[in-house]
């Protein structure tokens, strides 16, 4: 869905210290991994941004972009952006949808699940296998 928005959706290495170094790249970003790990990111540099676009809509009475703003402030305190806690997710997750008038149907049939395998291949030396940077291909 996000890619047909034109939203960058990167791929990286398995597990939450490679998705998480990826995720530092961008200054929103959200993570996750299929075992349910990830989080919310807000760089120091957009929180500044959203705090003085927050401050401009405030000082020319523009209310709904300051609440705009004021709500991207909430989800950063609300998120624990260190260990990506499941509880604080899905209550943003609740008020997004309560914002947007959007039942849990509604948010579920956004999703469309992909065909996907997993095996585990017995190998004689694991280094000897060569993988492209984020592991979806084996090179050699």
């Amino acid at each position: 869905h996000l890619r047909s928005l034109g939203v960058p959706t990167p791929l990286a290495r398995t597990g939450v210290k490679h998705v998480h170094h990826a995720a530092l790249r961008y200054d929103v970003s959200v993570y996750f991994e299929a075992n349910g790990h990830g989080t919310l990111l807000f760089s120091d540099s957009a929180v500044s941004a959203i705090a003085a676009a927050r401050q401009r809509a405030e000082a020319s009475g523009d209310a709904g972009k300051a609440a705009s703003a004021a709500r991207l402030l909430a989800a950063k305190q609300l998120v624990n952006q260190a260990i990506g806690d499941a509880i604080s997710a899905i209550l943003l997750v609740e008020a997004i949808l309560l914002l947007r008038g959007w039942s849990i149907e509604r948010w579920d049939a956004m999703y469309e699940d992909l065909p996907s395998r997993q095996a585990k291949l017995g190998v004689a030396d694991r280094a000897a296998l060569r993988v492209n940077e984020d592991e979806t291909r084996t090179l050699e």
